[in-house]
């Protein structure tokens, strides 16, 4: 109860009061409060604002050594809205004739403080509290409107599209770390009014580095759904420059051998203010990986502060006639260096019998890494040149390539016999495939 009352003290007095009043309100709680870490907070970033760089340290060391590096409410929003909404490309922002919502942010703790929306009886709306109710702290935003009546009147359920806006905040308390955001449901959020990527597949890996100075930062997002919406954001103070993450996709061994070597990395840099630079990609040493070799790609560009970005390597064997000697799964270690470190990244390969579907990679006409699914022909082919033809099939959305290929069997004595029997299957990813016709 502490934590959210004197986040709502505070950020009043910080956004409505004159500095000089502002900063005599903070002190005067302080005496009373000294652990009370967004005071030391409000009270540094109001000293920062008067260029009084010397007591604005002062208190962000004291909040450091109360709470850490990083506070953060982002379980804790304010919401305003509904209102109508446009379509993408021609709508406009509801707020924006208000000096737009790095302005109104400031009205948030003002009981009296309405705007209109057409969508609302009585028309009137203003900011409410969003408390996490959902698991993984998700925020959930549903407008309790009469949807009905509203779409009988327009005989329309375009009607029941809206927008708003959503804002908490954050307060840094050193200089020069690296924040990492991970905002799940939205594609972009506004911190400080700078756009941060966010995710609208709720994928729980990606993070995207921002770079913040010491004080309190305000995070906004604009929201658009129809019916509902549940978002979370977090924030939290990254150890590391960057973060290697698992590929999307990998190529299977065939029988004990290598059919395709590809690989595209997503490296993410977290840095808030250095690019990634001379980036190098290679195998760890051990039993497993003394047959093979990382080729990377020739590429004299850098990854960004707060990009991802894939960086295309392939697995070659020093042995034409190499043979897992045992076709079962085959773990190799990889370790990315740049500029800002390196980091180790375990894959594991798996190996596939001629009798199953298999994974295979490939480099497309751009320069990308993409990936299809085979079955071998069951016997072999007739003919003077003793060539197979290839049965080409595309899956649908949401169906993995190896699953369409899958589906190509037939039951005999009880056992499923995937494929043909004089013909291959090729099952490409749909953007493989396309990309590779045009």
């Amino acid at each position: 109860m502490h934590f959210v009352t004197y986040e709502v003290l505070f950020l009043l007095k910080f956004y409505m009061l004159k500095v000089p009043v502002a900063k005599l309100c903070h002190i005067q709680h302080l005496q009373d409060h000294y652990d009370a870490g967004w005071a030391w907070s409000g009270l540094g970033t109001l000293y920062s604002t008067s260029d009084d760089q010397s007591k604005a340290s002062v208190c962000f060391k004291q909040v450091a050594k109360l709470v850490g590096k990083l506070t953060t409410s982002a379980q804790h929003w304010q919401f305003i809205g509904p209102f109508p909404i446009g379509k993408a490309e021609t709508d406009g922002d509801p707020v924006e004739s208000f000096g737009g919502i790095q302005n109104i942010t400031r009205t948030r703790f003002l009981p009296d403080y309405y705007l209109i929306s057409e969508l609302v009886p009585g028309r009137y709306v203003s900011w409410t509290t969003l408390l996490p109710k959902a698991s993984k702290g998700y925020i959930t935003i549903a407008p309790n409107l009469p949807w009905g009546d509203l779409v009988n009147s327009l005989g329309s359920t375009g009607v029941t599209e809206w927008q708003g806006w959503a804002a908490t905040e954050i307060s840094v308390h050193v200089d020069g770390v690296n924040i990492a955001a991970r905002c799940l449901g939205v594609h972009t959020i506004y911190v400080d009014g700078f756009p941060v990527t966010g995710d609208v597949y709720r994928r729980d890996h990606f993070r995207f580095g921002v770079r913040l100075h010491a004080g309190i930062h305000t995070v906004c997002i604009r929201v658009r759904a129809k019916g509902s919406l549940s978002f979370s954001c977090s924030f939290e103070v990254s150890e590391v420059a960057f973060e290697v993450h698992d590929p999307h996709f990998l190529p299977d061994f065939v029988a004990g051998h290598l059919f395709s070597g590809f690989l595209a990395l997503p490296i993410a840099n977290l840095h808030q203010s250095r690019w990634l630079r001379n980036i190098r990609v290679s195998l760890e040493e051990s039993s497993e990986s003394a047959p093979f070799r990382l080729k990377s790609e020739a590429s004299e560009f850098a990854i960004a502060p707060g990009q991802i970005r894939l960086i295309n390597v392939q697995l070659q064997i020093f042995a034409d006639d190499f043979v897992l000697s045992s076709c079962d799964q085959l773990p190799l270690s990889i370790k990315v260096s740049t500029s800002e470190g390196s980091r180790s990244l375990q894959i594991l390969l798996r190996c596939r019998s001629m009798s199953q579907s298999f994974l295979f990679t490939f480099l497309d006409h751009d320069g990308s890494v993409q990936h299809a699914a085979a079955v071998a022909p069951l016997d072999p082919c007739e003919g003077p040149s003793s060539t197979c033809p290839v049965v080409l099939t595309l899956h649908g959305t949401t169906v993995p390539p190896q699953n369409q290929a899958d589906s190509y069997k037939r039951m005999i004595n009880n056992k499923f016999v995937f494929g043909f029997s004089s013909a291959w299957v090729l099952a490409p990813t749909r953007s493989a495939f396309l990309s590779t016709t045009t």
